[in-house]
């Protein structure tokens, strides 16, 4: 295309007023230009062009003759120009005019949902303020008002105080009608934007935020019936058996210690015997305790009979054991798999330190079995008896090694029941 003819123009600073094209400007700019002029700057872009059109062609008729025809000339050269262009290249200038029309639909349609708003509040406001009367201002301070609300067509604010007095003087020769009724308006829609500011500040505040739900909320018969009916209908845990009272234990009493016995023996009442809890669900679980007094010097010797074979299991192949011994007071509830804990197994076995060796003979329910330690000795002698057979000794002990230490009855029993003498 030829070289742009527009180039060729004034600046925009220097370009007379009625050289602009309203048509052309979009909706900002016509509220820029009206704003500047101190016209209303509210409405549809169809009344924005039409009121700044009446401005200029005022501006126009108040700037003389002469610069009338300077710029009907130059007015008539950028139409031959834009009309030159527009034959050159038709196809790229259709494209721009259906892009700005596109653009001026969508400007159109935000003005009128904008000024649809507007008029919503102000019915609101109008509503609201039925019977509210305004209060009126001193008749010196509204002619003061008056006075500064007056001013040129260029926008030049005159002073009135040739018009005497502090009275309310009126608007001057040179000042347009409406100017007085466009700057209330102006006012008017400052304080609406403002009221609509503070109303999306008090929303955004609350938005976000959780409904705090009140501490005492009524409910009716049914809902707390409901919640009865419920909380004892649960099924629960039958309650524990009620503990007999313990009496207190003689502390010179050498009895069974349920204090360091395993959690799963159950002692008898005397603490003289008991057995396992749970032989039936696990039948493979050994279980046992030491006696509360230990012995350290001279002969002693303690019983003990196979009470009873427990019950099991239909099908089940676990066998009823007791090992009966001695232990030390450190030394874990597994009788013989420890240092210093001695046992006499039912299946003929001797126990000491995890070693199993044979012994004597097997025994079962209703044997009784004799527990003999001989501290008189160079060594430590332990034995044991069954059914007052002697078995001979088992074991014999370094009263070194063994030192201050005592030696405590200790059984262990599977599947079986046990009682102490």
């Amino acid at each position: 295309p030829p070289p742009s003819l527009f180039l060729l123009l004034p600046p925009p600073s220097q370009r007379s007023a009625r050289a602009m094209d309203v048509k052309r400007l979009k909706v900002t700019e016509l509220r820029a230009e009206l704003g500047r002029r101190g016209l209303d700057s509210r409405g549809l872009k169809v009344e924005l062009a039409q009121r700044l059109q009446e401005a200029l062609d005022a501006e126009m008729l108040a700037a003389g003759p002469d610069e009338g025809g300077a710029e009907s000339a130059g007015l008539a050269g950028q139409t031959l120009a834009r009309a030159r262009l527009a034959g050159g290249g038709g196809g790229e200038n259709d494209d721009e005019d259906e892009e700005d029309e596109e653009e001026e639909d969508e400007e159109e349609e935000d003005e009128e949902a904008l000024l649809a708003d507007e008029e919503e509040q102000m019915q609101a406001e109008a509503t609201g303020g039925e019977g509210q009367a305004l209060p009126q201002p001193p008749a010196g301070e509204q002619g003061e008002g008056q006075a500064q609300a007056g001013g040129g067509v260029n926008g030049a604010q005159q002073s009135q105080e040739e018009g005497g007095g502090g009275g309310g003087g009126g608007p001057s020769g040179n000042e347009a009608p409406g100017d007085a009724e466009a700057k209330q308006g102006d006012e008017q829609a400052a304080n609406e934007d403002g009221e609509k500011a503070k109303q999306a500040g008090a929303d955004g505040e609350r938005r976000g935020l959780k409904r705090q739900r009140e501490e005492k909320e009524e409910h009716g018969r049914a809902y707390y019936e409901f919640r009865e009916e419920a909380y004892n209908s649960r099924s629960k845990s039958p309650p524990p058996p009620e503990e007999e009272p313990r009496e207190e234990d003689d502390e010179n009493a050498v009895i069974l210690d349920t204090y360091t016995s395993d959690l799963h023996f159950r002692a008898t009442k005397d603490r003289y015997g008991g057995q396992p809890l749970f032989s039936e669900k696990f039948p493979n679980l050994w279980s046992g305790a030491r006696s509360t007094h230990g012995v350290t010097k001279g002969k002693v010797c303690f019983e003990a009979k196979v009470a009873q074979n427990l019950p099991l299991k239909e099908g089940c192949t676990e066998t009823s054991l007791l090992r009966i011994g001695w232990s030390v007071d450190h030394s874990r509830t597994q009788l013989g798999e420890d240092e210093f804990s001695y046992g006499y197994d039912g299946r003929g076995l001797k126990a000491e330190n995890g070693q199993f060796e044979e012994y004597g003979q097997p025994f079962g329910e209703n044997d009784v079995i004799g527990c003999f330690a001989n501290f008189e000795s160079e060594e430590v002698e332990l034995s044991f008896s069954k059914n007052g057979e002697d078995l001979g000794v088992a074991f014999r002990i370094s009263k070194e090694s063994l030192g201050d230490r005592a030696l405590l009855p200790h059984v262990l029993c599977k599947n079986c029941s046990v009682e102490l003498n």
